[in-house]
């Protein structure tokens, strides 16, 4: 299954919630991450079979596999499409727009978080002068993130 970063960051913010956790935290956030990666992973029960060439026509695959290996017909499903399986241009620009987003949000993400790292290393701040420059700096996060990433060419 392929996920989509809207989806993933959906779920961590329900998770978040959910969970009663701070999403400003590193931490918290690699938590949450990874359980919404995990649950959207998840697969779906649905009544149709994916086409697998060389796969047996009943559920499940027949061929001979040593204990603990993975059948090769599993890994082609596994495999991601190109281009998140863009069948056209509009497609696949579509794609590369969401790709351009989600490389935008994490920089902008890393940057929060070397800002944070700054302010709370900067021992001429005091505690409330740090919380203020924190919430300046998530507002300031926020405001970015909602727009979008400059188009290259």
């Amino acid at each position: 299954m392929e996920l989509d970063y809207r989806d993933i960051l959906a779920k961590m913010r329900e998770l978040a919630a959910e969970r009663k956790v701070d999403i400003m935290s590193t931490e918290d956030q690699d938590r949450l991450l990874a359980a919404a990666v995990k649950e959207l992973s998840a697969p779906v029960a649905t009544s149709v079979q994916p086409l697998v060439v060389g796969a047996a026509d009943e559920p499940g695959c027949d061929c001979e596999v040593k204990e603990g290996e993975k059948c090769p017909h599993d890994m082609l499903e596994l495999a991601p499409k190109p281009f998140g399986g863009a069948t056209s241009f509009s497609d696949h620009d579509e794609y590369q727009d969401a790709i351009d987003t989600e490389l935008h949000v994490k920089e902008l993400g890393f940057i929060f978080r070397m800002l944070v790292d700054n302010i709370f290393s900067d021992e001429e701040m005091t505690l409330p002068q740090k919380a203020d420059a924190v919430m300046s700096a998530a507002t300031e996060l926020s405001t970015r993130v909602k727009t979008p990433p400059p188009q290259a060419g």
